[in-house]
């Protein structure tokens, strides 16, 4: 260790020290040793008190090394849960599309459905008026159980015509059979 060099109050004791030969110079060097032991002191306080500081900056350092550490795997956690929830909502929104098609497709299915049977009522319709203008009549075959009703011609030789609810409704209402 370097030793500062001495203050202008020392020197001159130092040097009063050296040329005279007084009893009062154990005194000085006495008050010499003092003042120098003290200025000691006060220069490892210095020191520790720095070295302190430096311990409490290294400590710092730690924590704020500890901090960003942590912060990194949380980040990382982070980006992991959101890869999963971006996987997620992509299978989710092919599902979406899927039932979407599905639904235009019932859709689409229902709707040819209703046209079919509105196309057969019209069909049993015109057939019945056509049936009423020449007269022919008609064969009612009674339900039964585990049977439809089925309204033939009495001369019809195609195949059976079968009615649909309204037709049906219609052919429950006559109370007689025509021949």
């Amino acid at each position: 260790m370097v030793r500062p060099p001495l203050a202008t109050s020392q020197l001159e004791d130092v040097n009063q020290l050296r040329e005279a030969g007084s009893p009062s110079k154990e005194r000085l060097t006495v008050q010499w040793l003092s003042q120098s032991i003290a200025e000691i002191r006060s220069e490892l306080a210095e020191l520790q008190s720095s070295f302190g500081g430096g311990s409490k900056d290294a400590q710092f350092r730690n924590q704020l090394l500890e901090d960003l550490s942590t912060l990194r795997n949380e980040f990382g956690t982070a980006k992991l849960e959101l890869e999963s929830l971006r996987s997620r909502q992509e299978k989710t929104e092919v599902l979406v599309r899927e039932l979407q098609e599905e639904a235009v497709q019932s859709a689409d299915d229902i709707r040819r459905s209703l046209n079919m049977r509105h196309e057969k009522l019209l069909h049993f319709t015109a057939w019945q008026e056509a049936s009423q203008e020449t007269g022919t009549g008609m064969n009612i075959i009674e339900v039964t159980d585990d049977h439809f009703q089925r309204v033939l011609p009495a001369y019809h030789r195609g195949p059976a015509v079968t009615p649909t609810i309204a037709g049906r409704a219609f052919a429950r209402s006559l109370s007689f059979r025509m021949e």
